[in-house]
């Protein structure tokens, strides 16, 4: 069995080389910053070695204006030093701004207003699908983003376990976004993700949980420690198997309550740790969690990351815990 998968495997690489046809990108029409472009997708070639057809389609790109990170700089919820640290942009990372005020740019950042300092970013424009995009796969295994469906040239790699949001599909590829990188990526090397799912970036400090291909939560998390380069929050495709909320995490040095606890992989999983106050039966006041809330997000995982599991708010884990059930999918990504 392992052998004839392995030639599948080969056999499948091997007509990506044999396949014919054209996708040309270049009818665009450009309008003024802001504005749509549409780009006019034709695909001519045989089908069922008979008839000659071709397809076409219209697929909506957006030209926003965006400031990208000249190094690492806090978000914060107002134009201010003082104000409170919702998140990091990463250098070489962008975000759509809205406009300038004063010495910082009002941005989006999780579908939220928020401010960089205009010091540590520099304005640029950046061009993404506008469409909606109609499912949400992965990638198994290294793979490339190609420009053209039959161009076998790759744009870029897309890691394995990278998240791809499927805007169009033939039989063989998905056309995608991965970063400003707009492609085609071989269907075999993917896998669909459906249902109720969630999703945990490691880079970023994310969490998404899905429902039927849309978010209807995003949250800051805190992943594990950052040792010898990588997290301590392995990467890979998990399920819930475990929902046992209310107990006790256990360590050598350590002993924490947490109200909620859903793990995915071993001891590993997704769990409340923002320090909060509640009353227990007998109406008296208690203390759990360790985290303090501006803390969530950013960079707290490199030096003061967890032993591998997901930290999240308390009412963001209780939403998830509402929603999600054992066998539901985790997808953890770098």
């Amino acid at each position: 069995k392992k052998k004839r998968d392995e030639f599948m495997k080969i056999s499948k690489k091997l007509l990506l080389l044999l396949i014919t046809g054209t996708i040309s990108l270049s009818n665009v029409k450009e309008l003024e910053t802001g504005e749509l472009k549409e780009v006019k997708i034709e695909e001519t070639g045989e089908k069922n070695n008979t008839n000659n057809l071709e397809q076409s389609q219209t697929v909506e790109y957006e030209i926003t204006n965006v400031v990208t990170a000249l190094t690492n700089v806090n978000l914060r919820d107002d134009a201010d030093i003082q104000g409170i640290k919702l998140g990091v942009l990463k250098k070489g990372d962008s975000l759509e701004y809205i406009y300038k005020v004063g010495d910082w740019y009002e941005v989006l950042y999780n579908n939220a207003t928020s401010y960089v300092s205009a010091k540590y970013v520099e304005e640029g424009t950046k061009t993404k699908i506008k469409s909606d995009y109609k499912k949400i796969a992965y990638v198994n295994e290294l793979t490339q983003l190609y420009k053209e469906k039959n161009n076998l040239e790759p744009i870029s790699d897309i890691e394995q376990f990278e998240i791809v949001k499927v805007y169009d599909e033939t039989d063989d590829y998905y056309l995608t976004q991965i970063d400003d990188n707009i492609g085609y990526v071989n269907k075999y090397f993917t896998e669909d993700l459906t249902g109720t799912f969630v999703t945990v970036d490691i880079s970023d400090q994310e969490l998404n949980l899905y429902e039927d291909g849309k978010v209807i939560l995003t949250s800051p998390v805190i992943t594990g420690k950052v040792v010898n380069g990588n997290s301590l929050t392995p990467v890979g495709i998990y399920e819930i198997y475990d929902m046992l909320g209310h107990r006790d995490l256990v360590g050598e040095d350590y002993r924490e309550h947490v109200d909620y606890m859903m793990k995915f992989n071993g001891n590993i999983g997704l769990h409340d740790a923002e320090y909060h106050t509640c009353l227990d039966r007998k109406g008296k006041v208690i203390h759990h969690g360790w985290r303090d809330t501006k803390s969530f997000g950013g960079s707290t995982y490199i030096y003061h990351g967890s032993h591998g599991c997901v930290n999240m708010p308390h009412d963001a884990a209780q939403f998830v815990n509402d929603n999600i059930n054992i066998k539901d999918k985790v997808l953890v990504k770098k």
